[in-house]
């Protein structure tokens, strides 16, 4: 929808918009560099704002296993609710 909009507003057609989203150049750069100037932008930092979503992560993937195991120990009927129990994740 930003794409039409931007199309309108411009007054460009679709063969130039499409186009000039194809000729995107960008410069890699390297992370680890010699000097370190920006090095520290690169540093992972644990901070309390990880804490809920790792503990989220790890609740889920602990009821993934509980599923499966559930799934492989049910036998065949209890497959089928494994696959809801996992989309639902």
């Amino acid at each position: 929808m930003t794409n039409v909009l931007e199309l309108r507003w411009s007054g460009i057609g679709i063969e130039d918009w499409w186009r000039n989203e194809l000729d995107t150049n960008f410069t890699v750069t390297a992370k680890a560099t010699d000097d370190m100037e920006f090095g520290e932008l690169y540093i992972f930092k644990w901070t309390t704002v990880l804490i809920p979503p790792t503990s989220i992560l790890v609740l889920n993937l602990i009821g993934v296993v509980a599923g499966f195991s559930d799934a492989l120990n049910g036998g065949y009927k209890s497959r089928g609710p494994l696959f809801g129990k996992i989309t639902l994740c």
